[in-house]
């Protein structure tokens, strides 16, 4: 059993023994309240000319039905990352990994908290655990149990957090250009921030249904990633296999993920309310993540 089954069948578990609270949802359509959807952002992510991302026929491509990327990048970059780098240089921002370089990308969240822009309000806690599926290849749906409905205090929302779940609470592994796997599958204590978008509220007459839209292939910059010496990785039978690039002890890998899982992600109106993130819901934006998981 590989790392990612591990991880699945403890997620498994997990959600059987602790079934989340909804006692603060009053179920979507329903007036004052606003939908939560989380959902993949891989066509925002898409590489700058140069860089890679190229398609078989010339083109750029985003995800397919599943949420899945489909196409293939290139492993070229012209530039060093601060994070786990040799260099030292600043990390770039547009050195995303390769487009099909991430195999699974999971979360789990303990809660979500609405906070209202009137701060003398309490937070409305939607009480987890709730598992992220980003690429939708493990749990067959983005997130189970669906996100209740939170129900609007007078003035609207300014902000959402949602902390990790403590335990197992993130599956990040791919394999990097070299063709080295790495993985990062530990219990990663952060809390994911977004805040408003300039002086827009959210309330169920203008936001009814947001769209909170993750990177996972922007959590590591290829160049930190691709610097970064990989180390034997012990087989089922505890005898040496693969090369691996293990996140986990490489703690300037690791900041780089806790500072990536909020700060690239952005909020977005679903402006149909169909819990997909539409080429028109990207001219919707209403809140940025925050690469302050502390």
């Amino acid at each position: 059993m590989n790392k990612a089954q591990h991880f699945v069948l403890w997620l498994a578990l997990s959600l059987s023994a602790c079934a989340p609270d909804r006692s603060s949802s009053t179920g979507v359509g329903n007036p004052g309240v606003i939908s939560l959807s989380i959902v993949l952002d891989d066509e925002f992510d898409a590489p700058p000319p140069g860089i890679g991302g190229a398609t078989g026929d010339g083109g750029t491509s985003g995800v397919d039905a599943q949420g899945g990327a489909v196409a293939t990048a290139g492993a070229d970059s012209g530039v060093a990352a601060e994070t786990g780098g040799a260099t030292g240089a600043s990390e770039p921002e547009d050195d995303p990994l390769p487009r099909m370089s991430v195999q699974h990308a999971l979360l789990v969240l303990g809660s979500v908290r609405w906070l209202p822009c009137d701060t003398t309000l309490e937070p409305v806690v939607l009480r987890g655990p709730f598992s992220v599926d980003l690429l939708g290849n493990v749990l067959g749906e983005r997130t189970q149990p669906p996100i209740p409905a939170a129900v609007e205090p007078e003035g609207g929302f300014c902000a959402l957090e949602a902390p990790l779940a403590p335990g197992r609470s993130l599956f990040f592994d791919g394999v990097r250009s070299d063709g080295t796997p790495f993985v990062l599958d530990a219990n990663v204590e952060a809390t994911l921030r977004v805040r408003r978008h300039d002086s827009s509220v959210w309330n169920a007459e203008v936001t009814p249904a947001v769209l909170w839209a993750f990177r996972p292939r922007r959590w590591l910059s290829r160049m930190a990633l691709d610097q970064t010496p990989p180390m034997p990785a012990a087989g089922e039978d505890g005898a040496p296999s693969d090369l691996v690039v293990d996140v986990n002890r490489h703690p300037p890998l690791l900041g780089a993920v806790r500072r990536g899982l909020a700060g690239n992600s952005s909020l977005f109106r679903d402006l149909n309310e169909n819990r997909q993130l539409d080429p028109e819901d990207r001219d919707a934006l209403v809140g940025d993540g925050s690469d302050d998981p502390d």
